[in-house]
């Protein structure tokens, strides 16, 4: 990995007002969004383990009884992944184990302790599925994004790592940019390619939460490197 530490032309005409302000909108919601996202995304695994043991028994004994929220997952995943549900149906014990609860899960034969499991299951998937949190709201969702998140997806970050990296990159390109295009055209070019690049995400990924903040850049960096040359880069030790 190149990490890059400047350009040949590392001047401009007047002050990167819009950079540095996308610079401090990105670090002020970093701050306050940091906690509840890592929360929140506790929350969502905990949903998806949920949903994946549904799966799991569902099609290891197709004869249980199903509550509507777990019939709804099961139904999601057959309709969007045929295949796959058919391969699960016809491996069933013979496919790998994918975790402890499966490998446990296997070694009951009361069909009354496994209707308990799947009703637990849904029981913990209607508690848990429940609760709102800022990904819900503001993350991007291409299963069924919300037109706000293609603007507010853009300033979220997955750490102190991503946040700096992209500031860093921002900084090297946006300021000439900015200098080079014009404060408006800059700014619209920012979010219009961010929004741009979630949706590519979407086409690319269906049914998957995106938190990023890389797209408007990777869109830049070309025009950068068209009007101002090569850029300086150190290696990096990529994490």
């Amino acid at each position: 990995m190149l990490l890059p530490i400047g350009h040949e032309n590392m001047s401009a005409r007047r002050w990167p007002v819009v950079t540095l302000a996308l610079i401090v909108i990105n670090v002020v919601a970093f701050v306050i969004t940091n906690g509840p996202l890592e929360d929140a995304a506790a929350t969502r695994g905990q949903v998806a383990t949920v949903r994946e043991h549904i799966l799991i028994l569902a099609a290891l004994r197709p004869d249980l009884s199903l509550h509507a929220e777990a019939q709804q997952v099961v139904d999601q995943f057959r309709e969007a992944n045929p295949k796959r549900w058919q391969w699960a149906l016809d491996q069933s014990y013979n496919r790998p184990v994918e975790d402890a609860w499966d490998a446990r899960i296997r070694m009951m034969n009361d069909p009354r302790v496994l209707q308990s499991q799947m009703d637990d299951l849904a029981k913990e998937l209607a508690d848990t599925g429940q609760t709102t949190t800022l990904l819900d709201e503001y993350a991007f969702v291409p299963a069924h994004p919300k037109p706000l998140s293609y603007l507010t997806a853009n300033f979220l970050h997955g750490g102190w790592i991503h946040l700096i990296g992209n500031m860093w990159f921002l900084w090297l390109a946006g300021f000439v940019l900015e200098d080079t295009w014009g404060r408006a055209i800059y700014g619209i070019f920012y979010l219009v390619a961010g929004a741009a690049a979630l949706q590519i995400y979407a086409w690319a990924t269906p049914g998957s939460t995106a938190r990023r903040a890389d797209g408007r850049l990777s869109r830049a960096l070309p025009h950068h490197a068209d009007q101002n040359g090569a850029l300086a880069v150190v290696p990096a030790v990529s994490f």
